[in-house]
């Protein structure tokens, strides 16, 4: 039992018959302990990058051309909404979740795109990244790991637990 968490198995003992397996699993997964961690880009990049080769598309110097059009400010920099929508007309062979995903890893604070970057990672002809092989659909979620969801609950946070039954303790 460190920092507040322990394990799932000690939930269960002290609820000792008091609660139905259903009542456990539903506070089990509603108080457990999560990790985050960082999504990779430079798969989300390899991804991105063996679509658009597998879909042959090569026209990056007029997509350029056209993200350059749109920045009337001449910045290298565009809203990153503006740029998804530039990539979905220039019907860009790339799933939506996984360019939803791209652009949110290029996202600065401001919700702007330096599109230069954006389109050099992407291009598999002047910038190839190895392949990953990968069998399941990329859905987008914002905070996604890059690995399937646990299904089980293996740590709980106890002392959120704890402050929720019997309240805030000073």
């Amino acid at each position: 039992m460190m920092g507040g968490v322990t394990g799932w198995n000690l939930l269960a003992e002290v609820a000792e018959g008091q609660l139905s397996e259903h009542e456990i699993m539903t506070v089990g997964r509603h108080y457990s302990s999560r990790e985050q961690r960082e999504i990779d880009i430079k798969f989300l990049l390899a991804m991105a990058q063996e679509q658009l080769r597998r879909k042959g598309f090569e026209d990056f110097p007029r997509l350029l051309n056209y993200f350059i059009h749109k920045d009337k400010a001449r910045k290298g920099m565009l809203p990153t909404e503006e740029c998804r929508t530039i990539c979905k007309a220039f019907k860009l062979p790339v799933a939506d979740d996984l360019l939803r995903a791209i652009l949110a890893k290029f996202e600065s604070e401001d919700n702007q795109l330096d599109y230069n970057v954006f389109l050099s990672e992407i291009n598999w002809r002047d910038n190839p990244l190895p392949f990953y092989q990968s069998e399941t659909p990329v859905k987008f979620v914002p905070d996604w790991n890059g690995e399937s969801s646990p299904h089980a609950v293996i740590s709980i946070s106890y002392k959120i637990l704890i402050e929720d039954v019997f309240g805030k303790q000073d």
